[in-house]
């Protein structure tokens, strides 16, 4: 232990006799938004993983500014600094965050060290907060402090669903805590509407064995998966955050195969629409190959064809719902309205993750508008399912009513016939006599 404390007291007396050539970062006022570091950040490639945080000294390794292009493919190691100053006069509680690498070690000025990356182990990182990796720090008012970062690719591959990776930044640590802590009271949220309504269909699925209930009860199940893979609570709960990228495709192919199931049987598309049923048929095939493709490492195949083929389970759905629904199908309105709302949501989501659109829309973060946007169409689709139960109960009343009147007509046609009959033998009696 007294070894340790010497060694990261030496550790700082190195960094803090470093000089540094790119711009530090300076904190003017309290930090209240997420802002981005990249541009105070210096990388040297000299020595690679033979250097060590003793060899950092800027009088004998050079740096230049930061670029994540100039990274080398493959097994890399590479350095970083830079070098942040408070000038108000309050200590200030903040976290340097970012997905890049696979392992971080982080070397700061003031004695403080922390480990992380996609491939190290969740138990051992300070802060757990989606596939991100977080290193809080404390600084003084007035002070300057310098970090080191020590960061490691395994293996630099492609992550081809992720978008926008999360660059290197700085927030408030409260205002984290606070994000960490709202999204999941919104999962919880979630997790008790899921729960209400896959016990209750699943119940009303064993009354009336009608499959309707079962796809409804499986697609309540694979979005609740969904929206923990998004928000990242899924990989929280993981060894690590190495199969983050992985088990959010698995999600998206199951929530998109769940609600192909479920508006195949809620429409009835084999009988009403046979073409849109075997679109549909080729769609549950594609997303079922999307499995292995994704897990052996064919992404490029369903980064190319992902869009598409997302677009049509969406498109397909509203063209059959916008026809039901001009009939005055009430089955139909539901679900249009469930599935518009989601969809629009899950737009803004998509155009946040690529950048299009501030990670904050309308103070808003991408997960809450899909978990928004769940709760929404997982009711109206409820709704959807219970119109198509009332419209059943209806046809079948209807029905009956119909068989009913049509054994009176039958009744009251042979009872005129015997009728005839009666008055023609009375009359050829009488005629006889």
């Amino acid at each position: 232990m007294r070894f340790k404390v010497l060694y990261l007291l030496f550790v700082s007396i190195l960094i803090s006799s470093s000089s540094f050539g790119q711009s530090p970062f300076v904190l003017n006022s309290t930090l209240t938004e997420e802002t981005t570091l990249v541009p105070h950040i210096e990388m040297s490639f000299e020595k690679g993983a033979s250097i060590t945080i003793e060899d950092i000294d800027s009088n004998r390794v050079a740096f230049e500014s930061y670029n994540f292009e100039k990274v080398p493919v493959g097994s890399s190691t590479i350095w970083l600094r830079l070098q942040i100053q408070n000038k108000t006069a309050v200590q200030q509680s903040l976290t340097i965050l970012t997905s890049r690498f696979d392992l971080l070690e982080f070397y700061f000025s003031n004695g403080k060290k922390v480990i992380g990356g996609n491939h190290y182990p969740n138990k051992g990182k300070e802060f757990i907060y989606r596939n991100n990796t977080y290193a809080p720090f404390v600084i003084e008012g007035n002070e300057t402090i310098d970090c080191y970062i020590k960061a490691v690719f395994q293996d630099k591959a492609d992550l081809h669903f992720e978008a926008i990776p999360q660059e290197f930044a700085i927030v408030n640590t409260a205002d984290l805590v606070s994000e960490k802590e709202s999204r999941d009271l919104s999962l919880w949220i979630l997790c008790g509407a899921v729960a209400v309504m896959f016990c209750y269909n699943l119940l009303l699925f064993v009354l009336a064995r009608d499959k309707g209930y079962m796809y409804y009860a499986f697609f309540t199940v694979v979005i609740f998966f969904f929206n923990l893979a998004f928000s990242g609570k899924f990989i929280e709960m993981m060894p690590s955050a190495e199969l983050n990228e992985l088990f959010q495709n698995y999600a998206g192919f199951l929530a998109l195969s769940g609600m192909i199931l479920f508006y195949r049987k809620l429409f009835n598309l084999r009988e009403r629409f046979p073409l849109y049923d075997k679109i549909t048929k080729g769609l549950l095939v594609y997303y079922a190959l999307c499995f292995p493709l994704v897990y052996f490492g064919f992404n490029s195949f369903v980064v190319s064809t992902g869009p598409l083929a997302w677009l049509s389970v969406y498109v397909i759905s509203f063209i059959i719902a916008i026809k039901l629904g001009r009939q005055g199908n009430l089955t139909a309105k539901y679900f249009m309205i469930g599935n518009g709302v989601y969809f629009l949501f899950a737009v803004v989501a998509m155009l946040q993750t690529i950048g299009q659109l501030p990670p904050t829309f309308l103070g808003i973060k991408p997960y809450t508008f899909t978990i928004s946007g769940s709760i929404v169409e997982l009711i109206l689709f409820s709704l959807s399912l219970g119109a198509k139960m009332n419209e059943m109960q209806n046809n079948l009343l209807n029905k009956e009513i119909e068989l009913r009147h049509e054994e009176e007509k039958r009744r009251e046609k042979k009872r005129i016939g015997e009728q005839t009959k009666s008055a023609s033998r009375r009359k050829g009696t009488r005629t006889y006599v």
